[in-house]
């Protein structure tokens, strides 16, 4: 009789261990908690009169202005911290084909704007 209380009592004590384990989970906290920066992420901050364009030769050109640059050489490793206007050619060919165009501006992995252009 000893025999058949031990596996129920192996059973129940599993069982009894299961739940405290279970109940225990959501009151777990990380030994190290997570770093936190205290600096806000730069912005950048586009001014009235940016947009896609066409050159002089017709290629398509990006016109940027901003209102906020985040630091110096931001850009362009030779750029200023006071450079409130770019002009970046898009690569491709000198004649685009007729449609709509679309490029898109991102900084620091998030998503600024974009620009569309009617190519007729």
């Amino acid at each position: 009789m000893n025999h058949t209380k031990r596996p129920v009592l192996k059973r129940l004590a599993c069982l009894a261990a299961l739940l405290v384990c279970a109940g225990c989970a959501p009151l777990y906290l990380p030994p190290v908690p997570e770093g936190r920066s205290s600096t806000p992420a730069p912005r950048l901050e586009l001014a009235e009169g940016s947009g896609l364009g066409r050159t002089s030769l017709g290629a398509l050109e990006l016109r940027l202005r901003f209102r906020t640059v985040p630091e110096a050489g931001w850009l362009a490793p030779d750029a200023t911290a006071n450079e409130t206007e770019a002009a970046l050619p898009l690569p491709g060919e000198a004649e685009p084909e007729p449609g709509l165009w679309r490029a898109v501006l991102s900084f620091e992995g998030r998503l600024v704007r974009q620009f569309t252009l009617e190519v007729p």
